[in-house]
Protein backbone atom coordinates (compact mmCIF):
# COMPACT_ATOMS: atom_id res chain seq x y z
CA UNK A 1 0.00 0.00 0.00
CA UNK A 2 1.36 3.57 -0.65
CA UNK A 3 -0.47 6.24 1.04
CA UNK A 4 -0.19 9.93 0.04
CA UNK A 5 -1.16 13.03 1.90
CA UNK A 6 -1.82 16.14 -0.06
CA UNK A 7 0.11 18.26 2.61
CA UNK A 8 3.32 16.67 1.72
CA UNK A 9 2.97 17.33 -2.20
CA UNK A 10 3.80 20.40 -3.72
CA UNK A 11 2.75 21.96 -7.10
CA UNK A 12 4.22 20.36 -10.52
CA UNK A 13 5.79 22.85 -11.99
CA UNK A 14 7.12 20.59 -14.74
CA UNK A 15 3.75 19.71 -16.08
CA UNK A 16 3.36 20.53 -19.71
CA UNK A 17 1.98 23.99 -20.19
CA UNK A 18 -0.35 23.12 -23.84
CA UNK A 19 -3.50 24.88 -22.63
CA UNK A 20 -4.18 28.62 -21.94
CA UNK A 21 -5.25 28.80 -18.48
CA UNK A 22 -4.26 29.43 -15.07
CA UNK A 23 -4.35 25.72 -13.19
CA UNK A 24 -1.69 24.21 -10.88
CA UNK A 25 -1.19 20.41 -10.10
CA UNK A 26 -0.74 18.18 -7.23
CA UNK A 27 0.14 14.71 -8.73
CA UNK A 28 -0.53 12.05 -5.71
CA UNK A 29 -0.10 9.06 -7.36
CA UNK A 30 1.56 7.50 -10.32
CA UNK A 31 1.59 4.55 -12.40
CA UNK A 32 4.36 2.42 -14.18
CA UNK A 33 5.45 4.65 -17.03
CA UNK A 34 5.21 2.65 -20.12
CA UNK A 35 2.57 -0.26 -19.02
CA UNK A 36 -1.01 0.29 -20.84
CA UNK A 37 -1.98 0.38 -16.82
CA UNK A 38 -0.56 3.07 -16.46
CA UNK A 39 -2.36 6.39 -14.41
CA UNK A 40 -1.94 9.56 -12.76
CA UNK A 41 -4.32 10.72 -10.50
CA UNK A 42 -4.06 14.26 -9.46
CA UNK A 43 -5.51 17.57 -7.76
CA UNK A 44 -6.07 20.23 -9.96
CA UNK A 45 -6.31 23.69 -8.86
CA UNK A 46 -7.92 25.74 -11.92
CA UNK A 47 -8.93 29.55 -11.81
CA UNK A 48 -9.75 29.74 -15.89
CA UNK A 49 -9.77 27.01 -18.49
CA UNK A 50 -10.21 26.70 -22.53
CA UNK A 51 -10.16 23.39 -24.13
CA UNK A 52 -11.35 22.68 -27.86
CA UNK A 53 -13.76 19.99 -29.10
CA UNK A 54 -11.41 16.95 -28.73
CA UNK A 55 -11.12 13.29 -27.57
CA UNK A 56 -8.73 10.89 -26.27
CA UNK A 57 -7.05 7.36 -26.45
CA UNK A 58 -7.14 7.39 -22.38
CA UNK A 59 -10.16 7.61 -19.93
CA UNK A 60 -10.48 9.72 -17.19
CA UNK A 61 -12.72 10.97 -14.14
CA UNK A 62 -13.19 14.10 -12.96
CA UNK A 63 -14.75 14.88 -9.63
CA UNK A 64 -15.80 18.14 -8.68
CA UNK A 65 -14.50 18.02 -5.24
CA UNK A 66 -14.76 22.26 -5.19
CA UNK A 67 -16.67 24.36 -7.76
CA UNK A 68 -18.62 23.60 -11.21
CA UNK A 69 -16.63 22.77 -14.07
CA UNK A 70 -17.65 23.15 -17.44
CA UNK A 71 -18.03 19.58 -19.76
CA UNK A 72 -19.15 21.07 -23.31
CA UNK A 73 -21.38 23.86 -23.86
CA UNK A 74 -24.44 23.86 -21.88
CA UNK A 75 -23.39 20.88 -19.65
CA UNK A 76 -21.78 21.59 -16.21
CA UNK A 77 -20.73 19.74 -13.68
CA UNK A 78 -21.68 21.05 -10.44
CA UNK A 79 -19.78 20.10 -7.01
CA UNK A 80 -19.92 16.86 -5.62
CA UNK A 81 -20.44 15.21 -9.26
CA UNK A 82 -18.10 12.83 -10.97
CA UNK A 83 -17.90 12.20 -15.09
CA UNK A 84 -16.36 9.31 -16.88
CA UNK A 85 -14.56 10.54 -20.06
CA UNK A 86 -14.32 7.22 -21.89
CA UNK A 87 -11.57 7.10 -24.48
CA UNK A 88 -12.43 7.82 -28.25
CA UNK A 89 -15.58 10.00 -26.79
CA UNK A 90 -15.57 13.37 -28.09
CA UNK A 91 -16.19 16.49 -25.68
CA UNK A 92 -15.90 20.36 -25.08
CA UNK A 93 -15.25 22.72 -25.93
CA UNK A 94 -14.62 23.54 -22.19
CA UNK A 95 -14.71 26.89 -21.53
CA UNK A 96 -14.70 28.06 -17.66
CA UNK A 97 -14.37 32.02 -16.48
CA UNK A 98 -12.27 33.10 -13.64
CA UNK A 99 -13.39 31.11 -10.43
CA UNK A 100 -12.19 29.21 -7.71
CA UNK A 101 -12.31 25.42 -8.86
CA UNK A 102 -10.42 22.15 -7.24
CA UNK A 103 -10.97 19.14 -9.58
CA UNK A 104 -9.78 15.43 -8.66
CA UNK A 105 -8.44 13.88 -12.24
CA UNK A 106 -8.08 10.23 -12.83
CA UNK A 107 -6.48 9.36 -16.11
CA UNK A 108 -5.66 5.54 -16.96
CA UNK A 109 -5.15 3.38 -19.81
CA UNK A 110 -8.43 2.54 -21.52
CA UNK A 111 -9.86 -1.05 -22.44
CA UNK A 112 -8.18 -0.52 -25.72
CA UNK A 113 -4.92 -1.16 -24.36
CA UNK A 114 -3.42 2.21 -26.00
CA UNK A 115 -1.61 2.92 -22.25
CA UNK A 116 -1.32 6.74 -21.12
CA UNK A 117 1.96 8.51 -21.37
CA UNK A 118 3.23 9.45 -18.05
CA UNK A 119 4.10 13.54 -17.34
CA UNK A 120 7.76 12.56 -18.29
CA UNK A 121 6.57 11.30 -21.14
CA UNK A 122 4.78 13.96 -22.34
CA UNK A 123 7.14 17.11 -21.52
CA UNK A 124 9.95 15.22 -23.50
CA UNK A 125 7.20 14.95 -26.55
CA UNK A 126 5.96 18.50 -26.12
CA UNK A 127 10.48 19.79 -26.12
CA UNK A 128 10.43 18.22 -29.16
CA UNK A 129 7.19 19.39 -30.93
CA UNK A 130 8.42 22.94 -29.91
CA UNK A 131 11.30 23.16 -32.58
CA UNK A 132 8.83 22.74 -35.01
CA UNK A 133 5.75 24.69 -33.69
CA UNK A 134 4.01 26.51 -30.63
CA UNK A 135 1.40 25.12 -28.23
CA UNK A 136 -2.20 27.48 -28.22
CA UNK A 137 -5.21 26.52 -26.96
CA UNK A 138 -5.06 23.17 -26.68
CA UNK A 139 -3.46 22.51 -29.52
CA UNK A 140 -0.39 22.44 -31.32
CA UNK A 141 0.15 24.73 -34.49
CA UNK A 142 3.43 23.40 -36.52
CA UNK A 143 5.37 26.91 -38.11
CA UNK A 144 4.26 27.16 -41.56
CA UNK A 145 1.07 24.94 -41.37
CA UNK A 146 -1.20 27.24 -38.50
CA UNK A 147 -3.99 26.93 -40.51
CA UNK A 148 -3.39 23.21 -39.83
CA UNK A 149 -3.91 22.41 -35.99
CA UNK A 150 -3.71 19.22 -33.92
CA UNK A 151 -4.91 18.25 -30.32
CA UNK A 152 -1.96 18.88 -28.21
CA UNK A 153 -1.75 15.23 -26.84
CA UNK A 154 -2.65 13.82 -30.18
CA UNK A 155 1.13 15.27 -31.04
CA UNK A 156 2.62 14.27 -28.36
CA UNK A 157 1.44 10.60 -29.18
CA UNK A 158 2.40 10.50 -32.06
CA UNK A 159 5.66 12.06 -31.41
CA UNK A 160 6.73 9.67 -28.63
CA UNK A 161 5.21 6.59 -30.26
CA UNK A 162 6.70 7.51 -33.96
CA UNK A 163 3.36 6.63 -35.72
CA UNK A 164 0.01 7.93 -36.30
CA UNK A 165 -2.53 7.71 -33.79
CA UNK A 166 -6.00 5.52 -33.96
CA UNK A 167 -8.52 6.27 -31.58
CA UNK A 168 -10.29 3.69 -30.12
CA UNK A 169 -13.85 3.23 -31.66
CA UNK A 170 -16.20 4.85 -28.63
CA UNK A 171 -18.22 2.32 -26.35
CA UNK A 172 -20.54 5.66 -25.09
CA UNK A 173 -21.68 8.23 -27.38
CA UNK A 174 -20.90 10.44 -24.68
CA UNK A 175 -19.54 10.94 -21.38
CA UNK A 176 -21.28 9.80 -18.08
CA UNK A 177 -22.39 11.90 -15.81
CA UNK A 178 -22.79 10.45 -12.38
CA UNK A 179 -24.68 11.99 -9.04
CA UNK A 180 -23.15 10.42 -6.09
CA UNK A 181 -25.49 12.70 -3.71
CA UNK A 182 -28.43 10.96 -5.95
CA UNK A 183 -27.28 7.25 -5.05
CA UNK A 184 -28.33 5.11 -1.54
CA UNK A 185 -25.81 3.89 0.83
CA UNK A 186 -26.13 0.30 0.81
CA UNK A 187 -24.60 -1.52 4.35
CA UNK A 188 -21.76 -3.94 3.88
CA UNK A 189 -22.51 -6.94 5.03
CA UNK A 190 -20.59 -8.74 7.86
CA UNK A 191 -19.66 -11.73 5.88
CA UNK A 192 -17.76 -9.88 3.17
CA UNK A 193 -15.13 -8.69 6.19
CA UNK A 194 -15.37 -11.87 8.38
CA UNK A 195 -12.32 -12.78 9.96
CA UNK A 196 -10.63 -9.23 9.46
CA UNK A 197 -8.43 -8.41 11.47
CA UNK A 198 -7.39 -4.76 13.06
CA UNK A 199 -6.12 -2.94 15.65
CA UNK A 200 -4.51 -5.99 16.52
CA UNK A 201 -8.10 -7.65 17.08
CA UNK A 202 -10.56 -10.41 15.42
CA UNK A 203 -13.50 -7.81 14.21
CA UNK A 204 -16.49 -8.21 12.01
CA UNK A 205 -17.17 -5.15 9.96
CA UNK A 206 -19.89 -2.31 11.28
CA UNK A 207 -21.18 1.02 10.47
CA UNK A 208 -19.71 0.37 6.84
CA UNK A 209 -21.23 1.64 3.78
CA UNK A 210 -21.24 1.78 0.00
CA UNK A 211 -22.70 2.84 -3.32
CA UNK A 212 -21.53 2.38 -6.60
CA UNK A 213 -21.96 4.56 -9.07
CA UNK A 214 -20.86 2.39 -12.15
CA UNK A 215 -18.78 -0.21 -13.53
CA UNK A 216 -17.49 0.57 -17.28
CA UNK A 217 -16.71 -1.38 -20.08
CA UNK A 218 -16.21 -4.77 -20.99
CA UNK A 219 -12.87 -4.18 -18.34
CA UNK A 220 -15.58 -3.51 -15.15
CA UNK A 221 -13.45 -0.07 -14.60
CA UNK A 222 -15.32 0.66 -11.08
CA UNK A 223 -15.77 3.62 -9.46
CA UNK A 224 -17.80 3.87 -5.29
CA UNK A 225 -18.21 5.80 -2.55
CA UNK A 226 -17.16 4.19 0.35
CA UNK A 227 -18.63 5.31 4.13
CA UNK A 228 -17.56 4.60 7.53
CA UNK A 229 -19.25 5.93 10.32
CA UNK A 230 -17.70 6.91 13.61
CA UNK A 231 -16.10 4.11 15.34
CA UNK A 232 -17.07 2.04 12.54
CA UNK A 233 -14.70 -0.38 10.71
CA UNK A 234 -14.65 -1.57 6.98
CA UNK A 235 -12.72 -3.36 4.88
CA UNK A 236 -11.39 -2.88 0.25
CA UNK A 237 -11.12 -6.37 -0.41
CA UNK A 238 -8.29 -7.63 -2.71
CA UNK A 239 -9.15 -7.23 -6.44
CA UNK A 240 -6.92 -8.42 -9.66
CA UNK A 241 -6.48 -5.04 -10.55
CA UNK A 242 -4.75 -1.59 -8.88
CA UNK A 243 -7.18 0.14 -6.83
CA UNK A 244 -6.63 4.24 -5.58
CA UNK A 245 -8.84 5.74 -2.62
CA UNK A 246 -9.28 9.58 -2.25
CA UNK A 247 -10.72 10.70 1.06
CA UNK A 248 -13.37 13.23 0.45
CA UNK A 249 -14.62 14.16 4.24
CA UNK A 250 -13.10 12.92 7.42
CA UNK A 251 -10.06 11.00 8.78
CA UNK A 252 -9.53 7.69 10.27
CA UNK A 253 -6.66 4.61 10.01
CA UNK A 254 -5.97 2.22 7.07
CA UNK A 255 -3.52 -0.23 7.68
CA UNK A 256 -2.92 1.13 11.14
CA UNK A 257 -1.46 4.46 9.32
CA UNK A 258 -3.53 7.72 10.00
CA UNK A 259 -5.16 9.11 6.96
CA UNK A 260 -6.87 12.66 6.70
CA UNK A 261 -9.28 14.68 4.22
CA UNK A 262 -7.57 14.50 0.34
CA UNK A 263 -5.15 11.62 1.12
CA UNK A 264 -5.22 8.76 -1.24
CA UNK A 265 -3.51 5.42 -1.38
CA UNK A 266 -2.73 2.72 -4.21
CA UNK A 267 -3.53 -0.82 -3.83
CA UNK A 268 -1.32 -3.26 -5.70
CA UNK A 269 -3.44 -6.03 -7.12
CA UNK A 270 -4.42 -8.91 -4.62
CA UNK A 271 -3.80 -6.08 -1.72
CA UNK A 272 -6.63 -5.69 0.69
CA UNK A 273 -6.96 -2.20 3.55
CA UNK A 274 -8.40 -1.89 6.52
CA UNK A 275 -10.20 0.83 7.98
CA UNK A 276 -11.36 2.68 11.00
CA UNK A 277 -12.59 6.22 12.11
CA UNK A 278 -13.60 7.76 15.69
CA UNK A 279 -15.09 10.58 13.91
CA UNK A 280 -16.58 9.17 10.13
CA UNK A 281 -14.86 8.77 7.01
CA UNK A 282 -16.01 9.27 3.68
CA UNK A 283 -13.51 8.08 0.21
CA UNK A 284 -14.25 8.02 -3.55
CA UNK A 285 -12.72 4.44 -4.75
CA UNK A 286 -11.36 3.30 -8.25
CA UNK A 287 -10.83 -0.07 -9.18
CA UNK A 288 -8.61 0.30 -13.02
CA UNK A 289 -8.83 -2.50 -15.62
CA UNK A 290 -6.29 -5.13 -16.00
CA UNK A 291 -5.53 -4.71 -19.46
Amino acid sequence: MKLVHVRDVSADASTPKHQDHSVRFRHLLRGEEGTRENFLLSLVYQRQFRSPHHKQNFDQFRYALKGDFSLEPGEIIKEGELVYQPEGVPYGPQHDEEGDRVLLVLQFGGSSGQGYLSIKQQLEASRELSKSGHFKGGQFYRSGKEDEPQEALEAMWEVHHQRQLVYPSGRYKKPVIMIPDNFAWQPVKSSDDSDQESDGGEEKTCGAYRKTLGAFSERETVAEMIKIESGGRGKIAAHNGTQLCFVVKGEGKVNGQRWEEQAAIKLQPRESAYLCTDTALEILHFILPTL
